[in-house]
């Protein structure tokens, strides 16, 4: 793997890299498929993009990061794509984040994975703090404070899903506001 670590930078103002199927990704940062990219101290704030507004990554590593401010179609914060994997430190947060259709703060491609961090007061149609597709799986977040116009205020997933180890706080939905799955969910201490 490529890897690439970005560090004390502010990434604001990007649009995306348009690809093929006329999706913009990553409109603060797009990692390539094979690189494995860290942020270190970064602040990535007011991005669009169609998939992964802040940032869009294979293999994503957050340090003492911010993602806010950013909006996409899906993903308004972060992007992970299939099979994908990403983590975050508890200094670490997407927040205030907007996602239309799907995961105002993360979006989780089928089989991703996430671990730590917080997702606070962001905003999507389905899954305002994260949206997880089949197969993935989420664990040691904290979602609080996010909205879902629809459903899964803190976290939605369209099974089978994992949550492991999340705690979701004074999210709202119109339904599961806390969490909404779609299919199986397997749900461990949380």
């Amino acid at each position: 793997a490529n890897l690439v670590t970005l560090a004390g930078l502010a990434l604001t103002g990007g649009v995306g890299l348009e690809s093929g199927d006329d999706k913009r990704r990553g409109g603060g940062v797009y990692a390539p498929p094979g690189a494995s990219l860290t942020l270190d101290g970064c602040d990535v704030f007011g991005n669009t993009a169609d998939w992964g507004g802040g940032v869009y990554a294979e293999s994503l590593d957050l340090r003492a990061t911010t993602i806010r401010d950013n909006v996409a179609e899906a993903g308004g914060g972060v992007f992970i794509v299939a099979a994908g994997s990403g983590t975050a430190d508890v200094d670490s947060a997407c927040e205030a984040n907007t996602g239309a259709s799907g995961g105002g703060g993360l979006y989780l491609d089928g089989g991703a994975s996430w671990s730590g961090g917080y997702l606070r007061r962001n905003e999507s149609a389905y899954g305002g703090g994260a949206s997880l597709a089949a197969g993935a799986s989420l664990s040691g977040v904290r979602a609080e404070a996010n909205i879902a116009t629809y459903s899964g205020g803190g976290i939605y997933g369209m099974g089978p899903i994992n949550i492991e180890n999340c705690a979701t706080a004074d999210n709202v939905a119109e339904y599961g506001g806390g969490v909404f799955a779609w299919g199986d969910l397997t749900l461990a201490g949380s």
